[in-house]
């Protein structure tokens, strides 16, 4: 089943899905990201920094991508196969899970070149490789895409925001902003990281992990979902 699932994750790209993305603004973020803020905090001035802010943002920037252009609609093919409902369910828990642990792959890689590279504290390289898991299980959309419907005034808010709703922005913009400060610290001449790292494990312990566990709350709902509604997004 696991290879199904490999392929299945790889079919699910949808390049045309790029049209959407860029009209949507959501290409906003990753330009801000990779150009904006290294641009204005000067970090494209010198060659090293440069270097090594990328590295650390491809991983974030793959998340972005991958959330945007992966297809989140299960095949109508699923739910036509001769499967056991148990089978459909350990497929789908199987779906949410490899869709995490790609990141989190992409993201140790990334942390071992950081760690080389910059020659930062090793807690340094765990919580930037920790921020990275977290953004890719808050971009893997199993609960449903970020985007919040805005109820007519007047109306009453039932049913208007999504299983993922504000817990999913505000977790995703809080790990975002971690990664960039991360850069930040070892894209600098002055040394903050004897103490600046102890920040990001504050923020990831008080902030980060609370907003995640209140995220994955919905596993169990999301899966039953999944298995029987073909409209379900993933």
């Amino acid at each position: 089943m696991w290879r199904w699932v490999i392929r299945d994750y790889f079919v699910a790209f949808r390049w045309g899905k790029i049209k959407d993305w860029l009209k949507e603004g959501d290409w906003f973020w990753v330009v801000y990201f990779l150009m904006l803020l290294p641009y204005i905090f000067g970090f494209l001035e010198k060659d090293e920094y440069m270097v090594l802010y990328y590295i650390m943002m491809i991983p974030a920037g793959y998340c972005l991508i991958s959330e945007a252009l992966h297809e989140n609609l299960l095949p109508k093919m699923f739910y036509l196969c001769p499967m056991e409902k148990e089978q459909r369910k350990a497929y789908v828990e199987r779906k949410f899970i490899f869709a995490m642990i790609v990141p989190a792959i992409l993201g140790g890689i990334f942390a071992v070149i950081l760690w080389i590279f910059s020659h930062c504290h090793p807690l340094t390289a765990i919580m930037y490789w920790v921020n990275v898991v977290i953004l890719g299980i808050m971009t893997s959309s199993f609960l449903g895409k970020r985007k919040v419907k805005i109820p007519k005034a007047g109306s009453y808010l039932k049913e208007t925001v999504n299983a993922g709703g504000a817990v999913l922005t505000s977790n995703l913009i809080v790990t975002l902003f971690s990664i960039f400060g991360m850069g930040m610290m070892l894209c600098t001449e002055v040394s903050i990281e004897g103490w600046g790292k102890w920040v990001f494990v504050s923020i990831a312990v008080f902030v980060q992990l609370p907003l995640l566990i209140k995220y994955l709350s919905g596993w169990n709902k999301a899966v039953e979902n999944a298995v029987g509604y073909a409209k379900t997004r993933l």
